[in-house]
């Protein structure tokens, strides 16, 4: 059948004649085909253009001016760069220009509604002059084809954003910008809180403004658990929700007070889709979508993708929470496990560091104390071996069974002893583990020392010119063969010079890259001239630079420097626990 429309473009020429005479086939197709003229006007459209176009007839059509139909929507390419007339096949024809397909993606301006499709345009010619004096453009609409690799894309990408930090706060924060940048215009996340609470936790939005916006929104009219809508609702059910075509009467129904309802105003909402934070078993939160009035639709397809995000995202939050709450369990038994804060022991200065390795900081078996020892105070640092609960349970047993026994004012080598046989009596398998031992007698030009070892490396004295020497006479490891061999080795501590306990991890760290001696003697000797915290960090420093950067046994480091008159100081343990 021949329109209205067609019988004015018969008057164009032979050559469009030929195309009107072929109308109703041309109508009957699925593909939308248009033909526009030299001056950019659309002077035929069968039917499938007509409702790609928005257009209610052919009338409507022979109406418009040149342009007109092509300014009704935003025209972007693949890569979101905003096309023009003269970027389109058609114009390129005409200027004799070579004409390739084109992906677009055609956003209807009153609407919102969102096509991608590929345009191809051939040349209509004069059969006498051969002049291109028509294009003739076919639309192919491939929008769920092209969402359907959009989504896949979109959710292999916040894959790799989800699993990019351990820190869900930062993970959320990092998606919700990933989210307003690909699928909405905003995007916020909500969890509930340890006390049951809505807490917001990553909103995002282009416009700085905006943003400001929202988070006011969320400081003075932040939703409660009970309100029968929105983020509350779909967190209590478990069910994703969608709004679309929101009105300024559904807002004011919304809204508590006229300040929230100008605030909502403000945000411009026109679709909205909330999805639940879902972890297997139970709701962590919810992902909030939101489309404003100046941009894309938020449809259908936009739901299944935000649903399968929520998904995705509530299983790497709860890892990540479970992660958080173990590295938290961890770090609180082993600073249980260590002095809070080391004495003053006058005369002396006295400091200690300590690195737990593991990416959970698991706790380490590690373990170190100062104490008062009859007139003076004892020394202690320990390696058991092994990490974990077991192995802080053997740490906590050694370390307060030698606390007891130097109350009981027992000499060095019955509190070894004494710990051999608790550790056997306790763990059936036999747990072992490493210990030395150092009385400290008060201070006076000299200090007199009692090395006792059992098992653990030989302790360090590094003197004031650099020179260093290892201390005491190696022991029998406790908690496995019997009878232990220890024995106690007096030694003297001049002014200046520093006593330096260490684990095996320090060595162990050195050889992960050299052979030989550890790095411990010349590092010493090197940081001999700083203050005895400085050096404690340095030797650290030089382990962990040994092991490129990741040591494989924790570090425990203890000093004890005699110092001159004016010269004590007392720093406090250093390290990260």
């Amino acid at each position: 059948m021949t329109t209205s429309a067609d019988a004015g473009i018969e008057e164009r020429g032979g050559a469009i004649a030929l195309l009107v005479q072929s109308g109703a086939v041309l109508s009957n197709l699925a593909e939308a085909i248009t033909v526009v003229d030299r001056g950019g006007r659309t002077v035929f459209a069968n039917q499938a253009a007509l409702e790609l176009l928005g257009l209610r007839s052919a009338e409507e059509l022979a109406r418009a001016e040149p342009g007109e139909i092509f300014s009704r929507f935003r025209w972007l390419s693949e890569s979101g760069r905003e096309l023009d007339l003269d970027s389109m096949p058609a114009t390129r024809l005409f200027r004799g220009e070579p004409s390739h397909a084109l992906l677009v993606r055609a956003i209807a301006r009153a609407s919102g509604e969102e096509r991608w499709l590929i345009i191809r345009t051939s040349p209509i010619l004069d059969p006498q002059s051969g002049e291109v004096i028509y294009a003739a453009n076919v639309l192919e609409d491939v929008t769920p084809v092209k969402r359907a690799q959009l989504a896949e894309a979109f959710m292999a990408q916040a894959s790799r954003v989800l699993t990019s930090t351990l820190d869900y706060g930062e993970t959320l924060q990092r998606l919700a910008r990933l989210a307003a940048g690909e699928l909405a215009d905003w995007c916020s996340v909500d969890v509930l809180s340890e006390r049951g609470q809505l807490e917001q936790v990553a909103v995002h939005h282009h416009d700085p403004a905006k943003l400001a916006l929202a988070q006011r929104l969320d400081r003075y009219y932040r939703p409660t658990l009970d309100e029968p809508l929105g983020v509350p609702d779909v967190i209590r059910t478990g069910e994703p929700q969608i709004y679309t075509d929101i009105t300024t009467e559904q807002l004011a129904g919304y809204a508590r007070d006229a300040g929230h309802l100008r605030l909502l105003s403000e945000i411009g909402a026109r679709d909205v889709i909330i999805v639940p934070l879902a972890a297997p078993g139970r709701t962590l939160g919810a992902i909030t979508l939101v489309s404003s009035h100046d941009g894309r639709r938020l449809v259908g397809a936009d739901l299944d993708i935000a649903v399968r995000l929520g998904r995705r995202a509530g299983a790497v939050v709860e890892s990540a929470r479970l992660y958080t709450e173990r590295s938290r369990i961890a770090r609180v038994l082993q600073r249980a496990l260590l002095p809070g804060t080391l004495p003053r022991m006058p005369g002396f200065e006295i400091a200690a560091r300590y690195r737990p390795v593991g990416e959970l900081n698991e706790v380490g078996g590690d373990f170190y104390d100062v104490l008062p020892y009859r007139r003076g105070w004892m020394l202690v640092i320990g390696d058991v071996c092994g990490k974990g609960a077991e192995a802080a349970s053997v740490t906590a047993l050694a370390r307060h069974t030698l606390r007891a026994a130097a109350r009981l004012d027992t000499h060095p080598t019955g509190m070894l002893e004494l710990l051999h046989r608790t550790l056997q009596a306790q763990q059936p398998e036999g747990q072992m583990c490493t210990v030395c031992l150092v009385v400290v007698e008060p201070p006076g030009a000299r200090a007199r020392l009692t090395i006792a070892l059992a098992g653990h490396p030989r302790p360090l004295i590094v003197g004031p010119a650099g020179t260093t020497t290892a201390a005491g006479r190696p022991g029998t490891i406790l908690g496995t063969v019997d009878p232990i061999a220890v024995e106690e080795v007096p030694i003297e501590l001049c002014e200046g010079e520093t006593l330096l306990l260490y684990t095996d991890g320090v060595p162990d760290a050195a050889r992960a890259r050299h052979r030989g001696a550890p790095p411990l003697e010349h590092v010493g000797a090197q940081a001999r001239a700083l203050d005895l915290g400085e050096m404690l960090r340095a030797i650290e420093a030089a382990a962990v630079d040994s092991a490129d950067g990741h040591p494989q046994d924790d570090i425990a480091l203890l000093g004890l420097r005699l110092a001159g008159p004016g010269k004590v100081r007392i720093p406090q343990p250093g390290g990260r626990l």
